[in-house]
C-alpha cells in the first residue's frame, strides 16, 4: 500500500469496510467479485498493518458473505467464488489474532454452522466450511466443541447427494475435526464406503484424535 493510499485509509473513521454506495452499485451491476477481490485484499494488509478500527462491523459483512442470516444489505445477496471465500477466510483469522472488540468465537462459528446445516447447498455452504475450516485450523482451542459439525460434515459428503465441491469442502473440515467416540464409528462408515468414489479423494485424510 502507497503512503498516499495509507494516508486516505487514515482519514476515513472505518477504514476496513468499503463504502456502501460502492457495493451496492457492484451488486446491481453484477460485478460483486471484481469489487470484493480487490477490497478484501487491502482489507488484509490493513489489518495485518495493526488497523482495527470497524472490526465488529467488518466481521458482519463477512458473515453476510458465507450466507448468516439476516445477513447485512446488499451483502447477503452475493454468492462468492473460490478467491473471495480465500480471502474472506484470511480476514477472518486476522481478525481473530486481534484485542479489537468483536463477537465471540464460538458464537461465529455457530453461525457459520447454521448455514451449512440448511437443507439444500448453496454456494454459502462452501464459504461457510471454508472459513469454519480455516478457524478451527488457526484457534483450535478457542472455538469451543464442533462435534455438533460432524454430522452436518457427513450428511454433505455422501455422494448420491451433494456435488463435488459442497463434498469436498465438507470433506476438508471434517479433516480438521475431532470426532468423539461416540461418533467415531458413523465417521468411518461414510469415509470408507466414499473411497470408491473417484470424484474426491479420501485417501489421504487424517483425522485428528484428542491427545
Amino acid at each position: 500500500m502507497t503512503a498516499e493510499a495509507r494516508a486516505e485509509e487514515a482519514r476515513r473513521p472505518m477504514p476496513l469496510l468499503p463504502e456502501e454506495a460502492d457495493v451496492v452499485e457492484a451488486v446491481q451491476q453484477g460485478r460483486a467479485d471484481v469489487f470484493l477481490v480487490p477490497w478484501l485484499t487491502r482489507v488484509q494488509c490493513l489489518l495485518e498493518e495493526g488497523e482495527v478500527r470497524g472490526v465488529a462491523a467488518l466481521v458482519d459483512r463477512l458473515l453476510s458473505l458465507c450466507g448468516v442470516r439476516p445477513g447485512t444489505p446488499p451483502w447477503h445477496q452475493i454468492e462468492v467464488g473460490r478467491s473471495v471465500r480465500y480471502l474472506v477466510a484470511r480476514c477472518m483469522v486476522l481478525v481473530y489474532r486481534t484485542d479489537a472488540p468483536k463477537p465471540p468465537l464460538f458464537e461465529v462459528m455457530g453461525l457459520l454452522r447454521d448455514v451449512f446445516a440448511a437443507d439444500i447447498p448453496t454456494p454459502a455452504h462452501v464459504a461457510a466450511m471454508h472459513v469454519s475450516r480455516e478457524l478451527v485450523r488457526a484457534f483450535p482451542r478457542h472455538v469451543g466443541s464442533q462435534s455438533s459439525a460432524i454430522p452436518l460434515c457427513l450428511r454433505l459428503i455422501r455422494p448420491s447427494s451433494h456435488t463435488v465441491v459442497v463434498r469436498f469442502y465438507a470433506l476438508r473440515l471434517l479433516a480438521c475435526l475431532t470426532p468423539p467416540p461416540a461418533m467415531l464409528k458413523d465417521v468411518l462408515k461414510v469415509l470408507k464406503s466414499g473411497l470408491s468414489d473417484k470424484a474426491v479423494s479420501y485417501t489421504h485424510l487424517t483425522l485428528p484424535t484428542k491427545a
